[in-house]
């Protein structure tokens, strides 16, 4: 039998099967899988089929899924123990945020892009269990890691260069979450960038209504001297990763403490900007432990 470090293709075989498969990994893992498992060759960016799991994670350790995997997987987790997991999200091109901490009993679906590694951790000193559903790219490496700490990763930085790229006119929309009517809205929406100063990006909205009325906004972006902190308006946000994509395309991963719907809450902000995309997802964790939901996207193009 192959060891966790093995991908999940390799332990398929070339033959087809049904049934329940228990086994146990090193490590004190153990994985429960019941699925009909068909042989699929390996591809880069392929899909093998969804995987279910009953994972039992050791007190004060990590456990990984993924990384380096061509395509982008989805997480749909259960929180079956008794003690709180965090789950993060591992950048290919560096850089580690929380996505969010499951509460006992609590559910998740999240999703990783292609090349993120999922790093689920449970600080406590019980076992925790997790029901887990993969779906996407399953080939997916599986295995335990030591625990990093915050002053072993360097923290991403972001220069006034890089800032000043979201300059210009773009056109776009925006979605946002209608906490009143619990449904999502978009507005067609255009946005000029301009550098107010020295690390200080303005960014102009004009959001066209339903009823064909405009209204107007500005957000305020200022870049810290260490170029790892950014004020966006009254939030202050720590950036916690930084990921060049293909065609010069950037991606960053903002988070920090705020309030939304006059709650206190951590926000997230993922941005990705390129010389003809800007995207902005806003994303909301409230205190009472309940999984993030996506308050607002901005999507633009020129």
């Amino acid at each position: 039998m192959k060891t966790a470090t093995s991908s999940l293709a390799a332990w398929r075989g070339p033959a087809t099967y049904l049934g329940l498969f228990v086994f146990r990994l090193h490590l004190g893992v153990i994985m429960v899988l019941g699925a009909l498992l068909i042989a699929v060759p390996a591809v880069a960016g392929g899909s093998f089929g969804p995987i279910h799991s009953d994972l039992t994670i050791e007190p004060g350790k990590q456990f990984i899924l993924g990384g380096g995997q061509g395509g982008a997987f989805r997480v749909s987790a259960k929180n079956t123990g008794t003690v709180a997991v965090e789950i993060k999200e591992r950048l290919r091109g560096g850089g580690i945020f929380g996505k969010t901490t499951l509460a006992p009993g609590q559910r998740g679906v999240l999703r990783f892009a292609a090349g993120s590694t999922a790093v689920l951790l449970n600080p406590s000193a019980t076992n925790a269990r997790l029901d887990l559903t993969i779906t996407g790219d399953t080939d997916l490496r599986m295995d335990y890691e030591p625990v990093r700490t915050s002053s072993t990763v360097p923290a991403p930085r972001l220069t006034e260069s890089e800032l000043s790229e979201a300059m210009g006119q773009w056109q776009g929309s925006l979605t946002y979450l209608d906490y009143s009517s619990g449904k999502t809205v978009k507005l067609n929406t255009t946005m000029r960038g301009e550098m107010a100063g020295p690390n200080q990006l303005l960014l102009h909205f004009d959001y066209e209504e339903p009823n064909k009325r405009h209204v107007l906004g500005t957000d305020t972006l200022t870049l810290a001297r260490d170029g790892a902190h950014m004020r966006w308006d009254k939030s202050d946000f720590t950036i916690q990763a930084k990921q060049w994509l293909p065609e010069q395309t950037l991606r960053l991963v903002l988070e920090g403490p705020g309030q939304d719907d006059n709650r206190p809450a951590t926000i997230r902000k993922t941005i990705t900007l390129g010389r003809h995309q800007f995207y902005v997802k806003k994303e909301v964790s409230f205190s009472n432990g309940q999984a993030s939901l996506q308050r607002h996207e901005y999507q633009f193009n020129r």
